[in-house]
């Protein structure tokens, strides 16, 4: 997939492109990096402003425990101020991926938004970080005492998602045991393919695929066809991998397992290792299999998988570890899914990855995550 402009609802995702510009900018144009920080913020003038930028700066040098500690004592000093200060804390809770575990960076913003809300219950900035922060990690029973004190005029989105997540969650049923999820882009001849060593690889039967497609080309359309997939749905642009937050709710298995849609090679019955570690262990949030091999198709060479950089254990005679998961192959329950309020309130993009939204928001759940090695997942590399 391609990169794409920030939407118009980016979720904070502006902020953290901001962060990148700012790390090309600041070396050769530091006074134009630091304009960038302040629109993208819309950091007031004076002594606040140039804090907000140093927290900001302090984020870029993951000093990330000094630039909480002067976040708070903007947002508690002056409430106008949180907006802003939000701004940052959620970037650095909802997207960011080094300097800190996965597990901590998801609940680097907890403490100072409650603590804003606690000073200020009723002022409406306070009340939409803390609604915004529960909303994105599911956590509805909380968001109810929440919402019962905002004007509902104001909060009417948040309070329709709050709506639909508990909606969800009451009405959950299983249609079938394993969902496939899978979106595409111009590529039919590598769907064709992967569907093929999907169908021959699959241990499960009871299985239906969801496919989100992201062309108009009428060669996708005739493979989904070939395929006999009823579950599709068409983008009207390209969106990326943002268009899994429309594809993923469609999915009605108990199970549910992403892959790419250029796959050169499956493990034999991949989804009944990915089913029977999660049915063996209700702490494993999402669980896949870690790419061995690459095929570099602009040069036709193969490449190894990256090594392991995760806590190594077996599972079930595999070599297994706790860690980082591919999108190219990760399953998870449906239910644990639609705990954590699915993609909601996150932006999915060349910057921020699905399955690592799905590993942050496990993890304040309670969740760890991990991959089976060597059991022979190979990846197509355009």
């Amino acid at each position: 997939m391609i990169n794409h402009p920030v939407p118009d609802e980016p979720f904070q995702l502006d902020v953290l492109r901001a962060l990148y510009d700012y790390l090309a900018r600041v070396g050769s144009d530091p006074a134009g990096a630091n304009q960038i920080v302040r629109k993208a913020l819309g950091a007031p003038h004076g002594e606040s402003g140039d804090q907000l930028l140093m927290a900001f700066q302090l984020v870029t040098l993951q000093r990330l425990d000094e630039a909480a500690a002067l976040l708070l004592q903007l947002g508690l000093k002056d409430p106008a101020l949180i907006p802003p200060v939000y701004q940052v804390l959620a970037m650095v809770f909802k997207y960011l991926t080094t300097g800190q575990p996965l597990p901590t960076l998801a609940m680097y913003g907890m403490n100072p938004v409650v603590a804003f809300y606690r000073q200020y219950p009723g002022h409406p900035a306070a009340q939409r970080a803390l609604v915004d922060l529960l909303l994105y990690f599911g956590r509805v029973d909380s968001l109810t005492n929440v919402l019962a004190n905002v004007d509902p005029r104001a909060f009417s989105a948040e309070i329709g998602d709050y709506q639909q997540c508990r909606h969800r969650l009451a009405s959950y049923q299983d249609r079938c045991q394993l969902s496939i999820v899978l979106i595409t882009w111009q590529r039919p001849e590598h769907l064709r393919h992967t569907l093929q060593q999907l169908r021959e690889s699959l241990w499960s039967t009871d299985v239906e695929i969801v496919i989100g497609v992201n062309d108009d080309w009428e060669a996708t359309r005739e493979v989904i066809r070939e395929a006999g997939i009823s579950k599709a749905v068409f983008n009207t642009s390209n969106t990326g991998i943002n268009f899994y937050r429309d594809v993923f709710p469609l999915a009605e298995g108990r199970f549910l397992i992403e892959i790419d849609d250029d796959i050169a090679a499956f493990p034999p019955h991949f989804d009944k290792a990915v089913i029977e570690a999660l049915e063996s262990d209700p702490e494993l949030g999402l669980v896949g299999h870690w790419p061995e091999r690459y095929h570099l198709l602009a040069t036709g060479e193969q490449q190894a998988g990256l090594a392991p950089m995760h806590q190594m254990q077996e599972r079930f005679g595999m070599p297994f570890g706790i860690g980082p998961v591919s999108g190219a192959c990760a399953g998870m329950r449906r239910q644990d899914f639609l705990q954590i309020n699915g993609f909601s309130r996150a932006t999915l993009s060349a910057m921020s990855g699905e399955e690592m939204q799905l590993i942050r928001k496990l993890s304040v759940h309670g969740k760890v995550s991990g991959v089976f090695f060597n059991q022979g997942l190979e990846v197509k590399v355009l």
